[in-house]
């Protein structure tokens, strides 16, 4: 047997045999799983179908991939000191976020702006 361990196994890896993966795919196959019951009855009682979900979901997840792909391209280029990383990181996530929100016109992002300018214009 090789790595750290001398011979006797950690109780992570005796309780999951299969590991982080093991506990990754353990998650993604049960929310698939529970996604068949939960589309199903909202597509019954209020006709809110999986395809319809999909659609409303599709551009923040567009959005978030792009951001976090901005986020960790700047973490990889910038300077190694955590601090950088952490507020730097997550100010570039914050603002491609909104950006590309704003350019494919996420509905969400749309929604936030009206509340922001309505309680602006009621503090002047």
């Amino acid at each position: 047997m090789s790595g750290a361990h001398s011979g006797r196994e950690s109780r992570f890896d005796q309780r999951f045999p299969y590991g982080v993966f093991g506990i990754v795919v353990s998650q993604v196959i049960g929310s698939f799983l529970a996604l068949i019951p939960n589309t199903y009855f909202s597509a019954r009682l209020v006709g809110y179908s999986l395809i319809d979900q999909v659609k409303d979901v599709i551009k923040p997840i567009l959005a978030a991939l792009v951001s976090g792909f901005a986020s960790w391209c700047f973490v990889e280029q910038g300077e190694r000191s955590l601090p950088l990383w952490i507020v730097g990181g997550g100010l570039v996530g914050l603002a491609t976020y909104i950006a590309v929100s704003l350019l494919i016109r996420v509905e969400g992002i749309g929604l936030l702006l009206k509340k922001v300018k309505a309680r602006k214009a009621t503090i002047v």
